[in-house]
């Protein structure tokens, strides 16, 4: 089974359009895309989201089986 990523990004023009990329993951990365999420939900500033909202988002241990 592979997993699917979605990206999104501002476009160049700073307007509101969301310019968005959806790729395959092999499952062989799946361990190395949970962490990655994990730790970028927990790189979010305090003051944007509190430490709650992270841990409710990406909890601590991760479940790889979830995943």
């Amino acid at each position: 089974m592979d997993i699917t990523i979605v990206r999104y990004s501002a476009s160049a023009d700073a307007s509101l359009r969301l310019n968005s990329a959806v790729s395959a993951v092999n499952q062989a990365y799946a361990s190395e895309v949970v962490e990655l999420f994990y730790a970028a939900v927990h790189s979010i500033d305090d003051a944007l989201y509190s430490n709650a909202q992270r841990h409710a988002w990406a909890p601590y241990p991760i479940d790889y089986a979830k995943w």
